[in-house]
């Protein structure tokens, strides 16, 4: 029997398209031996945009639908942080990257498409444990978005915290993730696995804000490491840390010299906020990066 293939999983509506090139052009230039790439679209993507990508060999586009898939109904359900459309039908992806749908792959490399690959991540793909990176939150509580004053608040974590022990899941301060970067081995893939997720997200979504806090809870419920190599997912406000009094400040300047992935998790590249949001002040090279990118991407068209 053939091996499988290791491939990389990108989910994209249309608004995040022209974050999606810069995301390609870096790939296609920093990493020309990498995997197949998926790109899962959600029904917005106009047919010119997969028109468009359908000019390059490595990247193939598979369509979703929000509503068919397991997560819809139950962040539709929950009271979140996030509230918008975009990121409950898009965002949350990432939990269906556990279903049995990915059979046909042995690694699976999730990139959120407001990331640049700066060099190749052949390493991660070596993994046979689930990846995932520290967000470096300093929260006590980074899985918990509860808005009530003291002391209610105080009860209401404390009923949550009694929860998670219920679940056999045992919370950890100060941990946190960011799901812009992820593997998932294929033993993961197995419908169980996606199963505990689901609980996990039925039971703690109206608690938790996003994707990436249901996975940490799984990640806490299975006992498995955050990474806190920096740079595998080198997020964008991480440089103005740095040059802040921060507890990671040595970890952080160290993943700086040799970045792997960097992620746009804040004001984008092109958005007029980015050149004065506190977390992307000062970071006009990384804007130039993207420009960058973005345009080579269509040196690589099939001709």
């Amino acid at each position: 029997m053939p091996q499988k293939p290791d491939i990389i999983v990108i989910a994209i509506n249309q608004k995040f398209f022209e974050h999606l090139k810069a995301l390609l052009g870096s790939i296609f230039i920093n990493w020309p031996n990498s995997p197949d790439i998926v790109v899962y679209a959600h029904p917005d993507l106009t047919q010119e945009s997969i028109i468009y990508l359908s000019n390059f060999k490595k990247v193939s586009v598979k369509h979703y639908n929000p509503k068919e898939l397991k997560f819809y109904k139950l962040v539709q359900q929950g009271i979140t942080y996030f509230k918008s459309k975009d990121f409950i039908e898009t965002g949350y992806f990432s939990l269906h990257l556990f279903s049995e749908d990915f059979n046909n792959y042995k690694n699976l490399l999730f990139l959120d498409a407001d990331t640049l690959v700066l060099k190749p991540l052949d390493e991660l793909l070596q993994e046979t444990k689930f990846f995932i990176c520290s967000a470096n939150n300093a929260r006590l509580l980074p899985y918990f978005n509860i808005s009530q004053a003291q002391p209610k608040k105080s009860l209401l974590i404390g009923y949550w915290l009694f929860k998670l022990l219920q679940f056999g899941i045992l919370p950890k301060p100060f941990v946190s993730a960011n799901s812009g970067v992820m593997v998932i081995p294929e033993k993961l893939r197995d419908g169980n696995h996606e199963r505990e997720i689901l609980a996990i997200l039925k039971q703690f979504q109206s608690v938790c804000s996003s994707d990436q806090e249901i996975i940490l809870l799984y990640a806490m419920k299975h006992k498995i490491e955050i990474s806190k190599d920096y740079r595998f997912n080198f997020q964008i406000r991480f440089f103005n840390l740095i040059s802040q009094s921060s507890s990671t400040k040595k970890e952080l300047l160290k993943a700086s010299n040799e970045i792997k992935v960097l992620h746009f998790n804040g004001p984008k590249p092109d958005a007029v906020s980015f050149e004065t949001h506190p977390w992307t002040i000062g970071q006009n090279f990384w804007k130039q990066q993207y420009y960058h990118y973005k345009e080579a991407l269509n040196q690589f068209i099939s001709r």
